[in-house]
């Protein structure tokens, strides 16, 4: 298995559905419209006032998960290996006269800093693909919000 199949696959789309059925709180949804459908039940209650909050809150939500930079998973590697580096320097030129058995240490040491950077790009990668879908998500919900408030304008023209 190549490391672009695991770092740059695509996000499935029953991974989006069941994370959007729990952002819902509701069984697990097969299809986007069945998830619109569902929306458009919860938003047709809502006052015109509290459409256009909520329209303006995932809005809002929407840019911020947009404007967060963690797509940018080269440059965290390329920090944690520049990290790596220099701990491994530091060690380098002070365990001679702090340690007797510098392999051993050294060793250990360079084990655990493998270890936390590898949990780190993981961590990260998986914030990524949160990321992807909650985007999906605020999506979703901005455009059934969007709908209802029209048809509520529509409503009252047609008064």
């Amino acid at each position: 298995m190549s490391w672009k199949k695991i770092f740059v696959s695509e996000i499935g789309e029953q991974s989006i559905f069941k994370f959007i059925s729990s952002e819902i709180h509701k069984e697990r949804y097969n299809s986007y419209s069945e998830i619109k459908e569902v929306l458009n039940e919860v938003y047709k209650e809502k006052s015109e006032g509290e459409l256009k909050e909520f329209h303006d809150t995932y809005k809002y939500r929407k840019t911020a998960l947009e404007s967060t930079n963690t797509e940018s998973f080269s440059t965290l590697c390329i920090s944690a290996i520049a990290i790596v580096f220099s701990i491994i320097a530091f060690v380098f030129s002070n365990a001679r006269s702090f340690y007797p058995d510098n392999g051993r240490i050294i060793a250990n040491i360079l084990i655990i800093i493998l270890i936390v950077i590898g949990f780190y790009g993981i961590s990260a990668f998986l914030n990524i693909r949160y990321k992807a879908k909650k985007l999906v998500y605020y999506s979703i919900v901005l455009d059934v919000i969007e709908s209802e408030l029209e048809q509520k304008e529509e409503a009252l023209q047609a008064e």
